[in-house]
C-alpha cells in the first residue's frame, strides 16, 4: 500500500482518537479493549490522509475516463478477462492503477504489518511516526444509507452503487462524470491469493475529495475512527516480534518476490555484519 497525501487541516487530527503503542502486546490489548468491529489500514506516515490514488493524482473528469479506457483496452494481454466491473476495478487497484479504492483489512495484524513495513519517512533526518487507522465497520455507510450500517458485498451482476465507478465500468456506459458524494465501505469477492491473505476489504471515494477521516469528523463520526501510533523504536521492536512469530513477507504478499525477500532478510544475504 502507498499513501502520499498529507492531512489538509491540523484540526482533524485533534478530533480523532490517537493512541500510542509501545509493544505488540500493547497494540493487541488496546484494540481489543475498545471492543469495536474495526477495519484496519496501516500507513507508514501518521500525517497521511485517507485519500485514494485517484484523488491524490487529481484523476477525474475526462482524464479519468480516458485512463480507465486505456486499461480496459489492454489488460487482457496480461490477464484473463474479468466480467464483473467491481472485480475489474479492484484488479486495477491491485496492480497500481490510481483508482477511487482504498485497501483495508479486517485483520489487526495485517494493518500493523503495512504500517511497519519498509524504511521510515524522514523529516529533517528524523523518522516520522507510523500509524494504523482503525475504522468502525459500517459507520461510514450511515452517511450514504439513511442512517443504516449496510455493508454491501459486490458480486457478479450487482448494479447497485455503480455511480461510485468511473462511467466506462458502469452497466450503462456513458460520458457522465457524476458520482455519489461520500465514500462507501464495500466488500468485493477476493479474486486472488493476496487479497485473501490480507483479508482485504475496500472503501471507495465519491466526488468528495476529503480524506475519510475528515469526512467522518464532518459527519459527527470522529469517535468511530482511531489512530494507533508507533514511534520507530517501537516499530523495530514489533517487527522482530512478528518475525519470531513467523508473520513474514510472503504471508502477506503471497508471491515469489516476497519469499525471496524473506530468505534474504533471514539469512542476512547482501547485508553487512
Amino acid at each position: 500500500m502507498s499513501y502520499n497525501s498529507l492531512l489538509s487541516c491540523k484540526e482533524v487530527s485533534i478530533m480523532i482518537h490517537e493512541i500510542r503503542i509501545n509493544s505488540f502486546e500493547d497494540y493487541v490489548s488496546k484494540v481489543n479493549d475498545i471492543g469495536k468491529e474495526f477495519w484496519f489500514r496501516g500507513v507508514k506516515n501518521k500525517n497521511y490522509s485517507l485519500k485514494p490514488g485517484s484523488v491524490r493524482n487529481n484523476l477525474d473528469g475526462r482524464k479519468e475516463i480516458t485512463a480507465v479506457l486505456d486499461f480496459i483496452e489492454s489488460y487482457r494481454i496480461y490477464h484473463d478477462e474479468v466480467d464483473n466491473c467491481w472485480e475489474l476495478y479492484s484488479l486495477m487497484q491491485h496492480y497500481g492503477f490510481p483508482t477511487r479504492l482504498l485497501d483495508w483489512s479486517t485483520s489487526l495484524l495485517v494493518g500493523m504489518y503495512f504500517s511497519l513495513d519498509g524504511a521510515p519517512d524522514l523529516v529533517n533526518g528524523d523518522p516520522v511516526e507510523r500509524v494504523v487507522w482503525a475504522m468502525t465497520t459500517g459507520e461510514l455507510n450511515k452517511i450514504n444509507y439513511l442512517g443504516k450500517r449496510i455493508l454491501p458485498t459486490i458480486s457478479k451482476g450487482t448494479k447497485k452503487n455503480e455511480k461510485y465507478l468511473p462511467s466506462p465500468l458502469r452497466s450503462n456506459e456513458n460520458e457522465e462524470f457524476d458520482f455519489e458524494v461520500n465514500p462507501l465501505a464495500v466488500k468485493i469477492p477476493a479474486t486472488n491469493r493476496r487479497i485473501q491473505a490480507q483479508k482485504g476489504v475496500f472503501t471507495i471515494h465519491g466526488s468528495n475529495p476529503k480524506g475519510i477521516e475528515e469526512i467522518m469528523v464532518d459527519n459527527d463520526l470522529g469517535n468511530e475512527i482511531f489512530k494507533f501510533v508507533f514511534d520507530e523504536t517501537t516499530a523495530d521492536k514489533i517487527r522482530k516480534s512478528m518475525h519470531s512469530m513467523q508473520i513474514n513477507e510472503d504471508d502477506i504478499y503471497q508471491d515469489l518476490n516476497s519469499l525471496s525477500q524473506r530468505i534474504i532478510r533471514k539469512r542476512n544475504i547482501g547485508q553487512s555484519t
